[in-house]
């Protein structure tokens, strides 16, 4: 697994070697680590298949979850939601077809820019 999706990154004082998945930026790793997966699944070119976006669809509900039950004012929380409803939408569009990858990507690079801010 690439040091990227790691669940052992002690990069900031508070998590002193915990995994990430036990601290308060847990629903952050979670939408990070979903971010890059579907990047890697979905090139630019390609399409997403049926089984693929529910797949990518249930990950998204549970990281809903998470955000949703932390503070409304953790920096960030609201905005992400908003990204992952859009990107529900996105892969709830077209049910009986593939969809365009090139439909999903400027969602996932606005989210993953924007949430790198913070």
């Amino acid at each position: 697994m690439p040091d990227s999706l790691s669940t052992n990154m002690p990069a900031h004082p508070d998590i002193k070697g915990k995994s990430w998945q036990v601290t308060r930026w847990a629903p952050f790793f979670s939408l990070g680590k979903l971010c890059e997966l579907m990047q890697h699944a979905c090139p630019p070119s390609g399409t997403l298949s049926s089984s693929t976006r529910a797949s990518f669809a249930q990950s998204i509900k549970q990281i809903e979850k998470s955000f949703a039950a932390l503070p409304k004012d953790e920096d960030g929380s609201q905005f992400a939601l908003t990204a992952l409803q859009r990107m529900q939408a996105l892969l709830e569009q077209k049910q009986d077809s593939e969809l365009l990858c090139q439909d999903l990507e400027p969602q996932l690079l606005m989210l993953t820019d924007t949430l790198s801010l913070f």
